[in-house]
């Protein structure tokens, strides 16, 4: 029996984790743009979906089937309250509790969610083949493939993976609290730092789709919380060359997030499958 590489092993689960992560940091950037806030992430996205197939729950009916705890709904209810995508209305039969539903905005905001993340899974076809098939032996143990059942829409299918990363996301933040990780930026660019070793600030901004001066103000927090250090190479032919490295302190942070990442590669793997027999059908009918 042929014996895994630990080293290797490492490489192929953080590059997927990469991938996964720059995956999510698009779709969370397409919620943004089509719901008109400033930042929506996994758990909005999660909620918001929700109330679109059931309008008319209580926030403890909402915690019970998003797995959420009472203080992280509050503050996701009261950030979708203020970007007037949620709306509360009083109980008719019981005025101490309160029901909630999905504005206008929110309802034409997830129709337009739904066009641009058909398009965008689209065109990363290739990426997801290659998340899966550095994911799938790990995650059902080198054995066959569960079936996928039916194939949801374009939405059920962001539902999937808010779903399956939701659980990722609450468990790796009470690990990278301690490392000043809390924005999943953040974390992608720590990962993408990792995974290259030395990286160019453009390479991170590009695949974070930031300006230079946003790529700069994140290297600026990340350089504060002891995870990264900016350095000119000796050898770079031009001068202002600046790679950006990984300090200890921040491999630490990176295998931090490997191991709770090792955790959810399962239910990651059965969302992206779906998505890529998804985006199969998809592209068979375009």
């Amino acid at each position: 029996m042929q014996r895994t590489d630990p080293a290797k092993a490492r490489s192929g689960l953080l590059h997927a984790l990469v991938l996964i992560s720059l995956i999510s940091a698009d779709i969370t950037r397409l919620a943004a743009e089509t719901l008109g806030t400033s930042s929506t992430g996994n758990r909005e996205v999660q909620v918001l979906l929700l109330l679109r197939a059931h309008p008319g729950l209580t926030p403890s009916a909402v915690a019970e089937r998003t797995g959420m705890r009472r203080n992280a709904l509050s503050r996701t209810l009261h950030a979708l309250s203020d970007d007037r995508l949620v709306r509360v209305r009083a109980h008719p039969q019981d005025g101490r509790s309160k029901l909630l539903y999905p504005t206008r905005k929110a309802q034409t905001g997830i129709d337009a969610l739904e066009t641009a993340v058909g398009d965008y899974l689209i065109g990363q076809s290739a990426t997801l083949q290659e998340i899966v098939s550095l994911l799938a032996a790990r995650a059902h143990g080198g054995g066959p493939t569960p079936s996928a059942g039916p194939l949801p829409g374009p939405i059920g299918l962001v539902e999937d993976l808010t779903e399956a990363g939701a659980a990722y996301v609450d468990e790796v933040m009470t690990v990278v609290t301690a490392y000043g990780l809390a924005s999943g930026t953040d974390r992608a660019a720590l990962l993408l730092i990792g995974r290259g070793g030395e990286v160019r600030p453009s390479t991170i901004g590009t695949a974070l789709h930031l300006t230079s001066g946003g790529t700069t103000l994140l290297l600026d927090r990340l350089e504060r919380a002891g995870l990264v250090a900016r350095h000119r190479p000796d050898h770079a032919a031009d001068r202002r060359t600046v790679l950006v490295t990984c300090t200890p302190h921040g491999d630490e942070a990176v295998s931090a997030i490997l191991q709770v990442f090792e955790q959810h590669t399962t239910p990651l793997v059965d969302a992206l499958e779906r998505v890529q027999q998804h985006v199969a059908v998809m592209s068979s009918s375009a």
